[in-house]
């Protein structure tokens, strides 16, 4: 159990500015909330600082998926993720958004953990456990 916390750790630590920018779930649902907005068309056209919440938003649920593949790529995990084959940057925009719409009680805590939580329920294997 003490090599993932230090994987995790590694790979959320690996770049300052990535883990300072993350914030909480409040922050991670606007910026997701955003890109969704994006894909549906509803805004096509940004000011820079919307830029750089698309961009977190995509960065944060690429690192956090491939934090998790390296997680249960370990037969000793805990995690059990059953990913789809061909999952999208937008499809884990829109788990994440959902996660959080319906758990407005955690948007105070940490966002990558959010962002962890939503994927690992939205890919659990069948039988894992249920909500």
């Amino acid at each position: 159990m003490r090599i993932f916390k230090i994987i995790i750790f590694l790979s959320l630590a690996a770049n300052v500015n990535f883990v300072q920018a993350n914030g909480s779930g409040n922050e991670l649902i606007n910026d997701c909330q955003l890109f969704v907005d994006f894909m549906d068309s509803k805004q096509e056209t940004f000011k820079a600082d919307e830029y750089v919440k698309l961009g977190r938003c995509i960065g944060i649920s690429r690192a956090v998926r491939a934090t998790m593949q390296i997680l249960i790529s370990n037969d000793n995990s805990p995690l059990k993720i059953c990913w789809p084959k061909d999952g999208t940057d937008g499809q884990t925009a829109r788990i994440i958004v959902k996660y959080l719409k319906e758990n407005p009680e955690k948007l105070h805590q940490d966002g990558i953990q959010l962002a962890m939580s939503s994927l690992n329920i939205a890919f659990a294997c069948p039988g894992q456990f249920s909500k």
